[in-house]
């Protein structure tokens, strides 16, 4: 009877274990590692994380379907599953209502074509929505956070709708880095093969991972949220929710890249269109065409030395005031109710200050 109870006990943790263990795969300077049985995944160039890898559980996808938020990986509404594809991964989440599939294809050896589909399993038309949060650091040691083709420096909370939604943005590291050039996070929003989302919100990670769908940004204010988040963004895509009939599916079409910046289209050092993806889900009525194209045909951001704009410059300076005027209410706080502040509200503080003084050093006159 003991004997057959250890049996039982080792085919549970094995069974568990072969759920929960990541699954990597690789080509050139990336590698996708599936984290199984959470619903993340976290993407890595010549060894450094595009976004935050510590906890992947602070970027994912999450589904709006009929007014209630399901956040895949976390949602027992729906049963996960995980598989290697030949030339990448696949995720797949199953409910009676849907099955999403949410596949990677390798674009070269510094890109990711990411295909999201949303089929409807019910003999009625559904209202479906998707929101994908991406936890990104590489532009949190210095600045600026975020560009795309028209802002040259984003350093405070950001909303694009329609046609506003840039056709990019980039997150660039300035840590010195053992790769050939300092990595960066680029995601095009636009150009063939792309679905270019309904809204795109740049914003204070917590803040964002706090709203359970849609977030409102605020003009001027910074990525910090004191004093839980400080100097912490975020990138938060959203499509729909829009109709999907009965027994259809919807998919989009998504890019992330890392390495060099990409050269103008037509250019002789523009990569060729890619083939489609050998795994993506058939197409239907209602599904976008085409595969997402290698990163490198769109337009060159411009050069990290360029001066910030002055309504990017205003912007910011305005966000680091408002920063100024919390610390100093809640110093005032303190001190009419006599209470001390604690060592770590101190180190918050310092790093907050020290933060704003980088920040408008790199303003210049």
């Amino acid at each position: 009877m003991r004997l057959r109870r250890s049996l039982l006990a080792a085919l549970l943790l094995g069974s568990f274990l072969a759920r929960a263990w990541p699954l990597e795969v690789s080509e050139g300077r990336l590698k996708l590692v599936l984290h199984a049985g959470i619903g993340r995944f976290s993407l890595y160039l010549d060894g450094i994380a595009l976004f935050v890898d510590q906890d992947p559980r602070t970027s994912g996808m999450s589904l709006l379907l009929d007014n209630r938020v399901y956040k895949l990986g976390d949602s027992g509404e729906f049963k996960e599953s995980s598989e290697a594809l030949p030339g990448g991964a696949r995720f797949t989440w199953t409910s009676k209502r849907l099955t999403v599939t949410q596949t990677f294809s390798f674009q070269g050896g510094e890109a990711v074509a990411v295909s999201v589909t949303i089929r409807n399993n019910t003999d009625r038309e559904v209202a479906a929505g998707l929101r994908f949060l991406l936890d990104t650091y590489l532009g949190e040691a210095g600045f600026p956070h975020f560009r795309t083709e028209r802002d040259k420096e984003i350093n405070g909370e950001l909303s694009f709708t329609g046609a506003e939604v840039p056709a990019w943005w980039l997150s660039r590291s300035s840590r010195a880095s053992r790769a050939p050039e300092n990595p960066g996070l680029l995601v095009p929003l636009r150009g063939e093969g792309i679905t270019t989302p309904d809204r795109l919100i740049l914003a204070n990670w917590k803040r964002l991972a706090e709203a359970s769908w849609l977030y409102e940004t605020a003009p001027g204010r910074t990525f910090s949220e004191l004093p839980y988040s400080i100097n912490d963004s975020a990138a938060c895509l959203y499509f729909g929710p829009a109709p999907i009939a009965a027994g259809a599916s919807r998919t989009y079409l998504l890019a992330l890249s890392g390495g060099k910046e990409p050269a103008p289209a037509g250019s002789a050092a523009a990569a060729p269109a890619p083939a489609a993806p050998a795994t993506a889900a058939p197409e239907s009525p209602v599904a976008a065409p085409g595969a997402p194209p290698v990163p490198g045909t769109l337009p060159v951001p411009p050069a990290a030395g360029q001066t910030t704009e002055p309504s990017a410059r205003k912007l910011g300076i305005e966000g680091d005031l408002r920063v100024l005027d919390d610390l100093l209410q809640k110093l005032a706080q303190k001190m009419d109710s006599r209470t001390v502040l604690s060592e770590e509200e101190r180190q918050l503080m310092e790093q907050i200050i020290a933060d704003i003084k980088k920040r408008l050093e790199s303003y210049g006159d």
